[in-house]
């Protein structure tokens, strides 16, 4: 009969010790496989209370538990208990021996601790949770009854410990990799989100720039381009044109040192190319930045120059061969004839002289360096001193010179000097240019695009503009054909220069053909709003 019984209880024991290895195998959930290791602890070494309990430095804190309920304690005096290791015997013991303890009989052993807050038990056996020879728990089962235990019970929960051991091992390891893993996508998420930073950034300038990027392979080959870039090759440049391009960034990452910028020309637009290359730790050039920029208005600048130093040439060639003729008549003639020589040196002297002073204003104007002296004044103040400067002039040619001033003060913030010129100019092109007829000059507001404005009106009764020639008014140096062919006096700065003052001061002019024949000037400037 003994050895039937103890036959299933091996059997018994295998069974549970095979769950216990199953489950252990099973599962991560550290929790989970210690419950049914208790479970099945409870089928092979029956007792009334068994735990688990896990080692921090000298504490001992059950993590699992069974039975308790059963004796009337409550489970809140059971959770998470610490129990100071140092004051038990038997633990101490096992933590030295890193073997299990058997105490058949409580009341005769030296050794027990006996606590008041709960159920006396007659026996005990305990097993040390063995990790890397390190004790980190025990298993620990009691009862009420003396001598329940014996060694057989000791082996065999032992061997349940084991198991636990394995199972807190595994569940370290999971939460060490776990943690590793938690890093690992937290280091690549920060990584993503740096590169898709400095990728973001790297795309705004591309898109921000006036600016063609244009990144090749060493061979040359266009791996990327910025939306300029893009839109010069399948928009705005004709196939031949966007062909000579990819031609050029070729051949400039062919020999980027010796030719590392290159200049083309192209139909409607000059480009310049440069390009830098892009050189890895090895010293390897891995890929070219070809930069593309638009020159074309420096080219244009650059013939505006040109052509500004061969008009001013033109203009003063005359005069200045003029002179040099007066002054050799003068040398060579009879003193009753030098005083009209005289007379005509004076004419051309002034002549170059407003010629020079001209030009020496709207190179001021054009390039930025005239100052505005603003002052709050009344616009018809001068339009009334314009009509008092030229009313006599006009007279001696039999013109009318009349009036239309606005009633009401028409407030402006604007510099009288540079003003009165513009006005000026106007009403010296209207003399100039009507051979008969009178000249109308009037002033007045308007509500325009949201915004008050003050106008002052030249008119005249003239030969006019001809529609043709119209587009080129404001241009240095333009003078219409019949102007020049009736010789009238005249450099072709005036409405250059008219142009330039308007704008420094927020303002405009346009042109009109009088209905009734000859030309209409409008300026406009901004309407006080505040002229104290």
């Amino acid at each position: 009969m003994n050895t039937v019984r103890e036959e299933k209880t091996e059997l018994t024991f295998a069974e549970a010790v095979a769950e216990a290895a199953a489950l252990v195998n099973s599962s991560l959930d550290v929790e989970t496989v210690l419950d049914r290791i208790l479970e099945q602890v409870t089928r092979v070494v029956p007792g009334d209370t068994c735990n688990i309990m896990l080692v921090e430095d000298d504490l001992g804190r059950v993590v699992r538990w069974r039975g308790y309920r059963t004796l009337g304690v409550p489970e809140s005096d059971i959770r998470d208990t610490l129990t100071r290791l140092p004051d038990y015997t038997s633990f101490q013991k096992m933590r030295q021996t890193r073997e299990p303890i058997v105490i058949a009989d409580t009341m005769t052993c030296t050794d027990w601790v006996s606590r008041s807050d709960r159920v006396e038990h007659r026996a005990y056996v305990g097993a040390p949770i063995c990790i890397h020879g390190q004790v980190e728990g025990f298993i620990n089962v009691n009862s009420s009854r003396p001598n329940q235990f014996h060694a057989s019970d000791a082996r065999r929960l032992q061997a349940f410990a084991n198991h636990a051991a394995v199972a807190l091992q595994n569940a370290r390891l999971y939460a060490k990799v776990s943690r590793h893993a938690h890093e690992l996508e937290v280091r690549v998420r920060q990584r993503t989100h740096e590169l898709q930073r400095r990728t973001a950034w790297a795309e705004a300038i591309l898109r921000s720039t006036s600016d063609g990027i244009l990144v090749t392979d060493p061979q040359g080959t266009i791996i990327q381009i910025n939306p300029v870039a893009k839109r010069w090759l399948r928009y705005d440049l004709s196939p031949h044109d966007a062909a000579a391009l990819r031609d050029a960034v070729n051949s400039i990452v062919g020999s980027p040192e010796s030719d590392p910028e290159r200049l083309l020309a192209l139909t409607g637009i000059d480009l310049q190319l440069s390009a830098a290359p892009v050189v890895t730790s090895d010293a390897q050039i891995s890929a070219f930045v070809v930069a593309v920029h638009d020159v074309s208005h420096l080219r244009a600048l650059d013939r505006m120059k040109s052509q500004f130093i061969s008009d001013a040439s033109h203009e003063l060639r005359t005069p200045i061969t003029a002179i040099k003729l007066y002054a050799s008549l003068i040398e060579n003639s009879t003193p009753d004839k030098r005083g009209e020589y005289f007379h005509s040196l004076d004419i051309e002297i002034e002549r170059v002289s407003r010629l020079v002073e001209a030009m020496l204003q709207i190179a001021r104007i054009e390039a930025g360096r005239t100052e505005l002296q603003r002052q709050h004044i009344d616009l018809n103040l001068l339009a009334s001193s314009a009509v008092s400067s030229y009313t006599a002039t006009a007279n001696a040619k039999g013109l009318a010179f009349g009036a239309d001033i606005d009633p009401q003060p028409i407030p402006v913030f604007v510099d009288p000097h540079w003003l009165i010129l513009a006005i000026n100019n106007l009403v010296e092109n209207a003399l100039n240019y009507t051979p008969d007829g009178e000249i109308q000059l009037a002033t007045g507001t308007l509500q325009n695009e949201n915004r008050s404005w003050a106008w002052l009106r030249v008119e005249d009764s003239g030969i006019g503009i001809r529609q043709e020639e119209q587009i080129h008014l404001f241009e240095r140096f333009f003078r219409g054909e019949e102007p020049r062919t009736m010789q009238l006096p005249g450099s072709g700065l005036g409405l250059a220069i008219t142009k330039g003052i308007l704008e420094l001061h927020g303002g405009q002019i346009v042109y009109e053909d009088h209905p009734a024949g000859g030309a209409r000037f409008t300026l406009s400037v901004p309407l006080d709003t505040d002229p104290r």
